[in-house]
């Protein structure tokens, strides 16, 4: 049996369980896209208020 085959007669609720799944990575990509220069610069921060200390 192919995959496509098994999503096929897979239930409904396995298939929206997959569609949230997509959609779940998505939102962290575009979250990762947003706020990825702000951790950046936490981190570089954290490290340089590290040294000074």
């Amino acid at each position: 049996m192919k995959e496509d085959e098994l999503y096929r007669v897979s239930s409904p609720y396995s298939r929206s369980l997959l569609d949230l799944e997509e959609k779940g990575s998505q939102l962290t990509q575009k979250f990762k896209q947003q706020y990825g220069r702000l951790v950046e610069i936490l981190e570089l921060s954290n490290f340089l208020l590290i040294c000074l200390t």
